[in-house]
């Protein structure tokens, strides 16, 4: 399956190399998998999808305290 953003491509490219050191990853994707996504040519592909931001944005609210979140709130 090809990446759908440049964001994503660069990540598994990233996670590819911690898999090929032998290091954690934080995905559970096999390195053949990882090969699929890290290959796609970012030509023509947004620098962000849709679904990657509402994910960052879960991810963000997740790890920030209640006041940064509020703050966060107000600014959008």
């Amino acid at each position: 399956m090809p990446s759908v953003s440049k964001r994503q491509q660069q990540f598994m490219g990233a996670e590819l190399g911690r898999k090929r050191a032998g290091k954690k990853t934080k995905t559970k994707m096999s390195e053949k998998q990882l090969e699929e996504y890290a290959s796609t040519k970012t030509k023509g592909l947004p620098d962000h999808s849709k679904e990657n931001e509402m994910e960052m944005d879960k991810m963000r609210s997740k790890h920030m305290m209640p006041k940064q979140h509020k703050k966060m709130m107000k600014k959008k």
